[in-house]
């Protein structure tokens, strides 16, 4: 149902911020709008380099913007973020904002049972026990002995979406998933790039190196077609294309995840259960929800074949949030 105001809209409408890293991710973010919104009269900040995009889904205002092409990291985020809390400043007074894309799933996660972690999933950042919902694994103290003490996380994600996060989750998993998946189809319909990969979900062992002999660094990243299959780890196949959702720590870093030892390693130390690039540079001044659809498995087998569907199923989870949220 299209919300009808009585007057043209203000910057002081626009009460969420919607950040994402890439081109794929920012085209997700604006295939699950109720509406698209044209540029509005009001001009940006004096200043603001963001280009923005706007939008609504159900009774919110949305304002969307990506990280410039090419820059990806915690402090190009909170570049972004900053721009768009001085020309958008309702987002922090009365909203909140969302840090949604893809990330690299860990498929055995340290000390945290239960999860089965699969490319199409959906992670989403939350404070486990004494784990900070966003864990900075390459920011903190180097200790005595080979030990590592991670930078504190001062904030957590705004309480109004933690509340809406135990109304979600308390929903039957499997029907709220179904439902994901059906609307990702009704999407892939019209965009193709967002349907299913045909590429198989290979997991392969930790310590098995990517192996694409006399290619070039960026061939290699394409496929598996000359990694020795023997080496996947066994694992139950899927009976369902529809993804899971998991709760957890998220590790958040300068560098790109691409092994998977050390995958493993800061896993276990800090019970994350998926790794980006992005939130440690925002959460102590742009207190958001961090969503996260997996695109691979932060070992170097990693493709971008998964990205566009990863990146769907993370907006879809976002505007589920937002069709929540009062």
């Amino acid at each position: 149902m299209r919300v009808q105001l009585d007057r043209p809209l203000t910057r002081e409408d626009f009460t969420v911020g919607w950040i994402c890293a890439l081109d794929i991710e920012l085209a997700a973010a604006l295939a699950v709008l109720d509406e698209k919104i044209p540029q509005p009269p009001f001009g940006k900040t004096e200043g603001d380099t963001n280009k923005y995009h706007f939008g609504r889904i159900k009774n919110r205002y949305i304002v969307v913007a990506c990280l410039p092409a090419g820059c990806h990291g915690a402090a190009t985020a909170s570049v972004v973020a900053a721009y768009m809390m001085i020309s958008f400043p309702a987002i922090r007074k009365h909203g909140f904002g969302l840090l949604v894309g893809v990330g690299g799933g860990v498929p055995t996660p340290g000390g945290h049972k239960g999860h089965d972690i699969r490319l199409g999933d959906v992670v989403v950042g939350m404070k486990v026990d004494n784990s900070p919902c966003i864990v900075p694994y390459d920011m903190g103290t180097a200790m005595e002995g080979g030990g590592f003490l991670p930078e504190a996380v001062l904030s957590t994600s705004p309480t109004i979406l933690l509340s809406v996060l135990s109304t979600i989750d308390s929903k039957n998993q499997t029907t709220f998933g179904k439902g994901l998946r059906d609307r990702a189809r009704q999407i892939g319909e019209n965009d193709t790039r967002f349907q299913y990969p045909q590429s198989p979900d290979h997991l392969f062992q930790a310590n098995y190196f990517h192996n694409a002999p006399h290619s070039s660094a960026r061939t290699k990243m394409n496929n598996c077609n000359q990694c020795d299959l023997t080496k996947r780890v066994p694992r139950p196949a899927k009976t369902s294309d529809h993804p899971s959702i998991h709760y957890g720590p998220i590790a958040s870093g300068n560098l790109t995840m691409q092994d998977g030892v050390k995958r493993d390693m800061i896993a276990a130390r800090t019970g994350a259960l998926c790794f980006e690039m992005e939130a440690a540079g925002l959460m102590n001044h742009f207190p958001c929800l961090v969503v996260r659809g997996i695109s691979n498995y932060a070992d170097g087998h990693r493709n971008k074949s998964w990205q566009p569907y990863a990146s769907l199923m993370a907006a879809l989870y976002a505007r589920e949030i937002l069709s929540t949220v009062h």
